[in-house]
């Protein structure tokens, strides 16, 4: 938990240049408020890993980016995880609620996404020069800004000489645009 008294921690879980040999299997992660500038991840931040995600709750965390799962230059394998009820909430930036994946390639087996918000974009998932691979997931209920454009399911990014973002998407709902 990032719930410790009367304070809350920034982020529960982080994991820097972390191999395939690592795994976290059977944990809740929750109540991080990752809220201010630039922080990403608020329940789990990972940065040039690569560790196994398994059987996981990672709900009621907040971020700047990415309040349940933040990611950068990562590759997890995530397996039988519930991301739900998390928040991106910078008004200039508030992108994933679910996962913020950047230059990253996850792959989620038998996931749930659900209820998270962004302020901005991507309410489930916001995918910026990655590419994730989702395997019977479901993504659902999740709410991104005001406008229909801003994509409350998957929000795919790309950028001019940096790539495009392109998703593997294989027997799996994905509702809310």
């Amino acid at each position: 938990s990032g719930f410790h008294g009367q304070k809350y921690s920034k982020g529960v879980v982080r994991g820097d240049s972390i191999d395939s040999t690592a795994s976290l299997d059977g944990f809740y992660v929750t109540k991080a408020k990752g809220n201010t500038f630039n922080v990403q991840g608020g329940g789990i931040f990972l940065t040039y890993s690569n560790p196994h995600l398994i059987n996981l709750v990672i709900h009621n965390n907040e971020a700047y980016n990415g309040g349940g799962v933040g990611m950068l230059f990562s590759r997890p394998v995530m397996i039988n995880l519930s991301i739900h009820n998390n928040r991106a909430v910078s008004n200039s930036g508030g992108l994933g609620g679910g996962i913020y994946a950047e230059r990253s390639d996850p792959v989620l087996i038998n996931c749930l996404i659900a209820k998270n918000t962004s302020y901005d974009f991507g309410g489930g998932i916001c995918s910026f020069v990655s590419r994730p691979q989702l395997i019977n997931v479901t993504i659902s209920g999740n709410v991104a800004g005001d406008l229909p454009h801003k994509t409350s399911g998957i929000m795919n990014v790309g950028a001019v000489g940096q790539g495009i973002s392109s998703p593997k998407i294989m027997n799996s709902i994905v509702e809310g645009g």
